[in-house]
């Protein structure tokens, strides 16, 4: 690193990646999403079985979840995540996600094709993720 790349990250802090990325999964990337549901999903007052599993099964998780929606429809997961040891993050954020509660993995990507449970309640259209950016 030169000296004027030193000075520009004193100045402005260390260069990120995936920052659009970051925003829309409540800063996890993509490859290390396990699970995530929805805001629908999760005002839907639903207790999605497929997240406590995972919670119970590995140890290398963290919960990141939507600090806009109010605790009672994301209190279930801290009270688990907290009673499983899961590390868990409160996101309060400008900008506006489409997911509600993401899990994901801290240190590896996590080979998960479609982290997404697509019930009645899923709704998700990355066009207007992408235009709301």
């Amino acid at each position: 690193m030169n000296v004027y790349e030193h000075i520009l990250q004193q100045i402005y802090g260390k260069p990120q990646l995936l920052i659009d990325e970051k925003r829309l999964f409540l800063n996890a990337i993509y490859e290390r999403v396990v699970i995530a549901i929805t805001t629908e999903q999760l005002n839907s007052g639903k207790i999605y079985k497929a997240v406590l599993e995972e919670m119970e099964k590995d140890n290398d998780l963290r919960l990141w979840i939507n600090g806009s929606k109010p605790y009672n429809q994301y209190a279930f997961y801290v009270k688990t995540a907290i009673k499983l040891g899961v590390p868990f993050t409160v996101v309060h954020s400008k900008r506006a996600s489409p997911f509600g509660l993401v899990l994901a993995t801290v240190s590896v990507p996590s080979n998960v094709n479609n982290p997404f449970i697509e019930d009645h309640h899923f709704h998700f259209d990355a066009e207007d993720v992408l235009e709301a950016s």
